[in-house]
């Protein structure tokens, strides 16, 4: 678990593939306070066989960006 949270931490992103539930798929991005703490996380889910490969670069570009764009409403500005 430390090494995928350090993995989580490092990419900006967290993706599960039946890990919880067989034949879902989850992908996550963190949501930051002001103070550039983690509080929250914007998730998309499913059934696997809508989540193909190809389209995973598209959605996890898609969930950081909303992710951080919810962050800066809430005073978070990156470093």
């Amino acid at each position: 678990l430390e090494k995928e949270l350090l993995e989580v931490a490092k990419n900006g992103f967290a993706i599960v593939h039946g890990e919880f539930e067989i034949g879902l798929t989850a992908v996550a991005a963190p949501i930051f306070n002001h103070a550039g703490t983690v509080i929250a996380a914007i998730s998309i889910s499913g059934p696997a066989f809508r989540f193909v490969p190809e389209d995973h670069p598209g959605l996890i570009d898609g969930l950081r960006e909303a992710g951080l764009t919810i962050s800066a409403k809430m005073g978070y500005r990156p470093r």
